[in-house]
């Protein structure tokens, strides 16, 4: 789709986030971007406003109606991007796609349940409101991947790596800064102040795509 992206305020794998609580720091207007690259490009959108879904959309090969599909995706823990938008835009893309109140969010989300977020007691998985990541996951070295090791189609290879944080988003930046291969994710958090599951919901999509890699 041809849409802004505004203001991207979260970028994460969807194991560790919790959709209700994401939707809120979007401040009543914008929308949810449910991403799979893998096998070629799958998306799904879900617009809201004011505690309103006004438009669900689907891009991909599933068959089935937007919202079914987009729940098929969520089995497969797709990257979910929330992008905040402004009166304009909102107004802009209501006009151009005759987005209208359609769903509650709550109702949207019901559907969604048990997967948009870890279930109490699972020893890995997702991070609810109230989960903590595992140890495990606090202890793992984060570095940049070289020429030889990034399996992305856009390689690392073409930039150095402070040209690839010169082109990432602010908040992005401020923690992959301190990923050099010696800290773990939990002296990353500590450093710059985030939270270990806020320093995975950024260092694990880049994982994902090549342009980092875990030290063994």
């Amino acid at each position: 789709m041809d849409i802004p992206r505004g203001e991207i305020v979260v970028d994460s794998p969807l194991e560790l986030v919790e959709l209700r609580e994401v939707i809120k720091k979007a401040n009543a207007k914008g929308y949810l971007e449910f991403l799979i690259s893998r096998n070629g490009m799958e998306e799904g959108y879900l617009f809201f406003e004011d505690e309103s879904v006004i438009g669900i959309f689907y891009e991909g090969e599933r068959k089935g109606k937007p919202l079914r599909c987009i729940e098929k995706m969520t089995d497969e823990n797709p990257t979910v991007i929330l992008h905040k938008l402004t009166e304009t835009q909102i107004g802009v893309l209501k006009e151009v796609y005759s987005l209208d109140k359609q769903y509650a969010i709550d109702d949207v989300l019901v559907k969604l349940k048990g997967k948009t977020a870890g279930k109490e007691g699972d020893a890995g998985g997702g991070l609810g409101k109230e989960r903590k990541v595992s140890k495990e996951w606090e202890e793992k070295v984060p570095e940049f991947a070289t020429k030889g090791q990034s399996t992305s189609q856009m390689s690392m290879k073409k930039m150095t790596r402070e040209e690839f944080l010169e082109n990432v988003e602010v908040y992005i930046r401020e923690i992959l800064t301190y990923v050099d291969g010696k800290r773990t994710i939990k002296e990353i958090s500590d450093e710059c102040g985030q939270s270990v599951e806020d320093v995975l919901g950024v260092v694990v999509p880049y994982q994902e795509t090549g342009y980092l890699r875990f030290k063994e």
